[in-house]
């Protein structure tokens, strides 16, 4: 009977250790929805895309206090969206105006989490933004590159993090951390 016992604990034992090395080797849903965010600037112009497997795609629009509005308490962004349907046909969105507040640690400014299901995006929510075109506003002043406007590529990443939350829909802290560490770039 102790034989019986302790044979079938054995069988139970190694059959958990197979079970739990199957589930962490999957690593679902920690890998899946795990945020990873891409970065890109021009000359003062910053955006950042947010995605996960479990929530749509968030995006930080900013302005670096390289730029020539580094003492103003707000900048305004004058944003115009290029996206692609996924059936070829280009939309490009009426230009929105969004205003960046001061970031707490002197890198610029920058807006908050912009869903893609914002006003802004939603054209876009069936297929993907291409590009964006950036002019700000302060006080009366534009710096918008001489006219020609701030161009940011989503295809050209100049920075990129994975972070190890799960929160798959809001922003988490460590990435906030990570957009902040590239607006001082």
């Amino acid at each position: 009977m102790k034989k019986t016992i302790l044979a079938n604990l054995m069988i139970l034992g190694i059959t958990g250790i197979t079970i739990l090395a199957t589930a962490n080797a999957s690593n679902y849903p920690p890998d899946y929805c795990s945020p990873r965010v891409n970065v890109r600037s021009d000359g003062p112009a910053f955006l950042a895309d947010v995605r996960s497997g479990c929530s749509s795609t968030k995006y930080v629009i900013g302005y670096k206090a390289s730029g020539m509005f580094r003492s103003q308490n707000a900048v305004d962004a004058l944003i115009s969206v290029r996206c692609r349907s996924y059936d070829g046909h280009l939309n490009i969105v009426s230009p929105v105006f969004i205003r960046l507040g001061r970031e707490w640690h002197g890198t610029g400014f920058l807006s908050g989490s912009i869903s893609e299901g914002d006003s802004i995006f939603s054209p876009c929510i069936n297929g993907y933004v291409g590009a964006i075109s950036i002019a700000f506003l302060a006080e009366g002043q534009w710096d918008s590159r001489y006219g020609a406007n701030y161009y940011l590529d989503t295809n050209r990443i100049n920075a990129s993090y994975k972070s190890n939350s799960v929160n798959g829909y809001e922003i988490p802290l460590d990435i906030w951390d990570f957009i902040v560490d590239e607006m001082r770039r």
